[in-house]
């Protein structure tokens, strides 16, 4: 089942329930809104890239909104536009349930781990529901109700300390988390890649590693910066 027949199903099953569907990022929620799924329900998206960059704690506070746009170099006025405004509706309503639609992949899922981590922050008593599914094949969505009380401290452990925590038991977040914490190794999958490849330009680089590593759902953003890492990092040597 993809995700699109998921959300039917979904929207039909929650039809007296006041829902609030976070997506992954804005090119999904276009796609909800031109394929009219989910309309009697509120949308939004998280416009974040947790992998990246330093965070901090408390979750979205002033200080966290701030070190999150100095990470993204973007001012502290474009953050609230791009991120928070869209979160809004999270912020100022109380919804029955939260329905987070998210990737396996290690974006999505360090995404995932920082709205976990809010939700516990915020005290939220909502029902939360988690749908993982394959961006690729657009396939196996896999939805399950969500148990909050240990994702705060994971987030600090994992996207703040960055250390390897102990398993979740969650599969899908556990292999993220290990492959997140794997790029911070200066000869890890990635930066060996590129190493191996030096005859192709940046450009060619990004769209190769787009093709190369889907597990973490990376954009040209992030594979630029990892690009300039490990070159930098080579001639330090």
């Amino acid at each position: 089942m993809g995700f699109m027949e998921a959300m039917r199903k979904m929207e039909d099953q929650s039809c007296n329930q006041k829902t609030v569907h976070v997506l992954n990022g804005q090119a999904m929620l276009q796609m909800v809104k031109e394929n009219q799924l989910l309309l009697d329900d509120t949308v939004i998206a998280f416009n974040e890239a947790m992998c990246t960059h330093q965070t901090n704690f408390p979750i979205f506070t002033e200080n966290f909104n701030r070190l999150r746009a100095k990470g993204h170099d973007v001012t502290l006025e474009s953050y609230h536009s791009v991120v928070l405004q869209a979160l809004q509706p999270l912020f100022d309503t109380t919804f029955d349930q939260i329905v987070l639609w998210f990737g396996k992949d290690v974006f999505c899922q360090m995404n995932v781990l920082t709205l976990l981590a809010y939700f516990e922050q915020a005290g939220v008593k909502t029902a939360i529901y988690l749908a993982t599914f394959d961006e690729i094949m657009d396939d196996g969505v896999t939805l399950q109700q969500m148990r909050l009380g240990t994702f705060r401290e994971l987030y600090g452990t994992v996207l703040i300390e960055k250390r390897q925590p102990n398993a979740t038991g969650n599969v899908i977040l556990d292999q993220a988390i290990t492959r997140f914490l794997a790029l911070e190794q200066l000869d890890n999958p990635i930066a060996l890649w590129i190493k191996q490849n030096q005859e192709f330009t940046d450009n060619q680089l990004v769209r190769a590693l787009i093709q190369q590593f889907p597990e973490y759902g990376y954009g040209d953003v992030q594979y630029q910066a990892l690009i300039q890492n490990t070159k930098n990092n080579a001639k330090d040597k």
